[in-house]
């Protein structure tokens, strides 16, 4: 009957679409992982912060083939008040392998700061801009994205504490090896002079003797002050670069004319003679560059004995003009040889800036000759 030939056709449609579903059923994507013991790998043999390079960007892999970063720095570099850490890496198939250099400052049993070193070689495993790494027994988590490193330091309240290392060289890191233990010094006798006048404050309990103890302390250094200001407001050697400079730049002008009596045959020496010129004229502007580092070092040595005159003056008018051990000529003296001081040097400035245009002047004028010979060869 037409009945039962449509429901044999509506039979058929559905088994048509059950085969075609089945041949067409898609597959939940699966993920996997290659962390263990919580260290994180990347199967790359990229380098992320080879020796001697600086980073500009973050490596990735594109199919099978690791793509190269950019050049990196020669290292990583992060300093704080109590430390200095430097760290350099390469990075093989995911294994960070480097060098730590630390330096810190620790109390000895006297009380006193001093530097301490640390350096060790370490191995990390990489992944994506994450990694853990351990050091001296303790394992730290980090991140690089492609310019600085971040390491997250475990603090005794239990939080967590990020330092971020950004590019640097080994220049670099000496030069803040070496302010750090500048530092140190400076916060040692920061103390030093501190615990020196606590306890003279202490011995005597009274205002009057702290005021005497630095009355004699300005007294005591005043004369290192006059002699330091003295000795860099003397300008006689920087003087003799400047005579040696110009006589350079006359005899190699002198040399420009005689090699211009030639012709233009001769017009490429006469051409390099003049540059020789110019070069002696650049190391004029280098002497300019000298005297200003020396009058500005002039001028905080005048700020410094300035300063000691004035303390002792008013040391010596708040003890009431009386003070055991010292007497009114040791004042008169000390005062009267800081003011002479501060002149002679004001006046050496002065007189050395006046004959520094000189020179400047004289450079240029032999600089404008030797060009003016060469040009008007016209060769």
């Amino acid at each position: 009957m037409k009945v039962d030939r449509y429901i044999q056709l509506l039979l058929l449609v559905v088994l048509a679409l059950f085969i075609t579903s089945c041949g067409t059923q898609s597959t939940p994507p699966t993920i996997t992982s290659n962390n263990t013991n919580n260290r994180v790998s990347q199967a790359s043999n990229t380098p992320i912060a080879p020796k001697s390079t600086s980073p500009t960007g973050t490596s990735s892999n594109t199919g099978s083939k690791p793509s190269n970063n950019p050049s990196t720095p020669g290292g990583y570099l992060a300093t704080g008040s109590t430390y200095v850490l430097f760290i350099q890496f390469t990075n093989t198939n995911g294994t960070l392998s480097g060098e730590w250099d630390e330096a810190y400052d620790v109390r000895n049993t006297n009380n006193v700061l001093q530097v301490n070193t640390f350096n060790t070689s370490f191995s990390a495993l990489l992944n994506g801009t994450q990694f853990n790494l351990t050091i001296d027994g303790h394992t730290y988590a980090g991140s690089f994205n492609g310019n600085n490193v971040t390491i997250e330091f475990p603090q005794q309240d239990g939080t967590l504490t990020p330092i971020t290392l950004t590019p640097a060289s080994v220049s670099d890191y000496n030069n803040a090896i070496a302010a750090f233990e500048n530092s140190v010094n400076q916060a040692n006798q920061i103390t030093a002079n501190a615990q020196a006048t606590t306890t003279s404050i202490e011995a005597t309990a009274t205002v009057t003797t702290d005021e005497q103890n630095r009355l004699n302390y300005d007294l005591s250094n005043i004369g290192g002050a006059i002699q330091q200001l003295a000795s860099d407001s003397n300008f006689s050697s920087l003087f003799k670069d400047y005579t040696n400079n110009l006589n350079q730049m006359q005899t190699d002008y002198q040399t420009e004319q005689n090699d211009a009596k030639v012709g233009c045959s001769n017009a490429n020496q006469v051409s390099a003679d003049a540059n020789q010129v110019s070069a002696d004229n650049n190391q004029t502007s280098a002497n300019d560059n000298q005297l200003k580092a020396d009058n500005n070092q002039v001028s905080s040595d005048l700020s410094n004995v300035q300063g000691y005159v004035s303390k002792i003056e008013q040391h010596w008018s708040n003890l009431g003009n009386s003070s055991p051990g010292v007497t009114q000529n040791e004042i008169d003296t000390a005062v009267h040889n800081g003011n002479t001081a501060i002149q002679n040097a004001q006046a050496a400035v002065s007189s050395a800036t006046s004959q520094i245009h000189g020179y400047d002047s004289t450079s240029q004028q032999i600089l404008q000759q030797a060009n003016n010979l060469y040009t008007s060869m016209k060769c």
